[in-house]
């Protein structure tokens, strides 16, 4: 029935049609109808609105490519900001389930080059929060983290929409960078704020969120009652890809608990789902779900075909995982170009408005003897300016090391030897830690030495962000860096070198486009009462160090006298050390 008169008016109807699909979408497409049968005319604003909406609906559906034309014809409106932001989440999200990053990322870099402009904090607000949405569709769960905190702080206590949005971007995030106890409390948070705010689906989603914690923590009674619960609270939205990560879940689960009938059923419901590439991840989950099934029921054949899809759906995951970091590596870079080329046609103008000043100047005064005097004053002092800005420049880079951007080997030692002398003026405690990275030549031989570059760079990164200002950070060179704590005993330094190398432990490689661990081994030593320079202290944290490589790696060792002896005296002096 078209709108009457004494119906709501186009914008009330239009909030209503936006509020429904958040609760009620299957009756959405016949209010659609309703607005569009009605005589009234439509702002460009509303037609944006209208559109939005209908685009919604076929993202929910699966149907991206008619998303984005509906999403294509509400651009053109030129709507205001508050609903571009909108249909740009919608864009680079249809760009990224349909596999086409470079659009996605063409997208998303022209939200943000938006939202620095934008004065309207709540339009700001929901820009971070569909950001954070798309980082993280994109695997750059960091990036994604950064944006979520940074709509969650600035929308607390004011929009319990935006703040229940927010807060499960941010437990998503949590979960994706493997912190299952954050992850925890952020989805039970988000649960809390999404009921008060009454985002029925938002709340569903963070209920889903709790039963994937659980199954991660092997909790599995609690995760099928996390994802029972979320299943239901699914099912009047129709949306399908919830509704079949949650079944490839549950397949998950039922197996884990020797409920092999459930576990059959619910993998199956994934596999007759099946809707385009963006389930691969479910049918994955489905697979090797079944293959299990069918090894526990002794059918081999039929375990081994369905092993076969698990791994071809792996290695689906695998090249989607790559495409989307090189193409957000690409993009990155190529933002930083232009950013460059820009800074580059700045000094270009700003030297072309001096040149117009001096020649101006010249003609007022045409005195060629003093315009020659001041010119070649100025160009002097030029020459001082940027031979002397030169000069620390160079100075600069001679202390940093080339590939991780930290000190090298001289600035190091110097450094070290200063604050040594320091120390012993006030009787203080000195502290070296040594470590060196484990089995990195065959990571090399492996992967290549562009993926060792990359361990040896994520390792610098890592470690720098743990220090204090006060400690002295180096490489050694080759994969063996040094950290020295002035004013810190050996206590301090044991805790130190334990959490580098669990954080070294922990780093992910898949970003580095390959699959593999990364560990190191760490040597201690202590300053003695008769030490005189960095050297001794170097050489037992050096002995240290190739006492936790002969025990099996990936340890902390703290040197005792007894180790001088232990294992062969040439391989103890082969190992680098600051000289």
């Amino acid at each position: 029935m078209p709108l009457g008169a004494s119906e709501l008016a186009v914008d009330d109807f239009l909030i209503e049609i936006e509020n429904k699909i958040k609760t009620q979408p299957n009756v959405v497409p016949d209010l659609v109808d309703r607005v569009l049968e009605s005589n009234q005319a439509l702002t460009a604003e509303q037609r944006a609105r209208l559109l939005l909406s209908q685009s919604h609906l076929k993202l929910l559906s699966a149907d991206y490519g008619a998303s984005l034309i509906l999403l294509n014809q509400a651009e053109e409106q030129r709507p205001p900001a508050h609903i571009l932001t909108k249909i740009y989440h919608y864009q680079s999200t249809a760009y990224l389930l349909l596999q086409d990053y470079d659009n996605a990322l063409k997208v998303i870099a022209a939200n943000l080059s938006r939202i620095e402009k934008i004065e309207d904090l709540d339009v700001k607000i929901i820009s971070y929060i569909r950001l954070a949405s798309v980082f993280d569709q994109l695997g750059a769960y960091e990036e994604a983290m950064t944006y979520a905190l940074l709509a969650r702080d600035l929308t607390q206590d004011t929009d319990p929409h935006n703040y229940c949005s927010a807060a499960i971007s941010v437990a998503v995030s949590h979960l994706e960078l493997g912190h299952l106890s954050k992850a925890k409390s952020g989805f039970f948070a988000s649960k809390r704020a999404c009921i008060v705010a009454k985002h029925d689906i938002v709340t569903a989603m963070s209920i889903k969120g709790l039963g994937h914690v659980a199954l991660k923590m092997g909790d599995y009674p609690e995760a099928e009652k996390r994802l029972l619960e979320a299943l239901k609270a699914y099912q009047p939205f129709q949306y399908q890809q919830e509704i079949t990560a949650i079944q490839a879940l549950l397949s998950e689960v039922y197996l884990a608990l020797g409920q092999v009938d459930k576990a059959h059923d619910y993998a199956q419901r994934v596999l007759a789902a099946k809707t385009d590439n963006s389930d691969v991840l479910h049918l994955e989950i489905a697979t090797r779900v079944l293959s299990g099934v069918m090894q526990q029921q002794q059918q081999y054949e039929l375990a081994y075909q369905y092993l076969r899809d698990s791994n071809s759906y792996q290695d689906q995951i695998m090249n989607a995982a790559k495409a989307k970091a090189n193409a957000y590596q690409t993009a990155k870079f190529n933002s930083a170009e232009k950013e460059r080329e820009i800074a580059l046609l700045n000094k270009d103008r700003e030297l072309y408005l001096s040149m117009q000043l001096t020649k101006e100047q010249e003609h007022a005064n045409m005195v060629l003897l003093t315009t020659l005097l001041v010119g070649g004053v100025f160009f002097l002092g030029i020459l001082v300016v940027v031979g002397y800005m030169q000069k620390q420049k160079f100075m600069r880079l001679s202390k940093i090391d080339s590939l991780t951007g930290i000190m090298n080997r001289g600035a190091g030692q110097d450094m070290g030897e200063d604050a040594l002398i320091k120390v012993q003026a006030q009787q203080g405690s000195y502290s070296v830690v040594l470590f060196d990275m484990d089995h990195f030549k065959s990571i090399n031989d492996n992967f290549g030495h562009a993926t060792g570059d990359w361990v040896l760079k994520k390792v610098a990164d890592t470690i720098s962000g743990m220090l204090k200002n006060s400690d002295i950070f180096a490489r050694v060179g080759g994969e063996e860096f040094v950290i020295l704590l002035p004013f810190a005993d050996e206590a301090h330094a044991l805790g130190v070198a334990e959490s580098c190398r669990l954080a070294i432990e922990s780093i992910d490689t898949k970003y580095s486009g390959q699959d593999f661990s990364i560990t190191a081994s760490f040597g201690i030593a202590h300053l003695a009462a008769d030490d005189l320079s960095l050297d001794p202290i170097l050489h037992r944290a050096d002995v240290a160090l190739y006492h936790a490589k002969e025990q099996g790696r990936n340890l902390v060792s703290k040197y005792v006298a007894e180790m001088e002896g232990f294992g062969s005296n040439a391989a103890v002096q082969n190992q680098l050390a600051l000289n």
